[in-house]
């Protein structure tokens, strides 16, 4: 549960990126 967790926080943390990265531009 600990894993998927993590794994959930580091694609919401990817998703972030990528839109502050579209703004940007």
């Amino acid at each position: 549960m600990s894993r998927g967790l993590c794994l959930f926080k580091w694609l919401l943390n990817k998703d972030v990126n990528h839109q502050h990265q579209v703004m940007k531009q």
